[in-house]
């Protein structure tokens, strides 16, 4: 049980995260420009709307990356994270399917010009399954625990960045190719 429970913690840990790290970009003035403009390519409206719509995003990942610590509010912003990760991998899945490969993923914000990809499909499936982890109740557990919890959430996040930066490098090599 104890190992469910660590597992609980560094996954809420790295999911705090993540969403964090999506709605900091999101919520950040000088990103405006560059999501307005992909939500408006991804065919969400106009640049106004596309505004609105990030920002309402970024409030709710801020919602989701708080919630997410607290072992009483945790299965259900675990829930909820699962309803949004699998909207964004469903919304990816679609506009692979129109042939729209050259559309910024916008998951790292605009530095990163990561593309949609099967990759990315990918990573969001494997990370809703983490977040199922976060179902597994962590309340009253030990510090050392606590401290293991933070060790593996950040073996997490080094994994992830490493990820992203390679599905990033094969792209930029497959159209240096082409």
């Amino acid at each position: 049980m104890e190992l469910f429970q660590l597992l609980s913690i560094a996954t809420a840990l790295f999911m705090f995260w993540l969403f964090a790290q999506g709605a900091v970009h999101k919520l950040n003035p000088e990103n405006d420009l560059y999501f307005s403009s992909l939500i408006a390519e991804f065919g969400w409206g106009n640049v106004t709307l596309a505004r609105f719509i990030t920002k309402a995003v970024g409030l709710f990942e801020l919602l989701i990356a708080i919630t997410i610590l607290y072992p009483g509010t945790r299965s259900l912003s675990a829930m909820v994270a699962l309803v949004l990760l699998f909207g964004y991998l469903i919304h990816m899945a679609y506009q692979l399917y129109q042939g729209r490969r050259d559309l910024d993923c916008g998951c790292a914000g605009p530095g990163a010009n990561v593309k949609i990809s099967g990759q990315l499909l990918a990573r969001n499936l494997l990370l809703m399954l983490m977040t199922l982890f976060c179902f597994t109740a962590a309340e009253n557990v030990s510090n050392s625990l606590w401290l293991l919890g933070i060790l593996l959430a950040i073996v997490g996040i080094l994994v992830y960045l490493s990820s992203e930066q390679l599905i990033g490098n094969a792209q930029k090599l497959k159209a240096l190719r082409t």
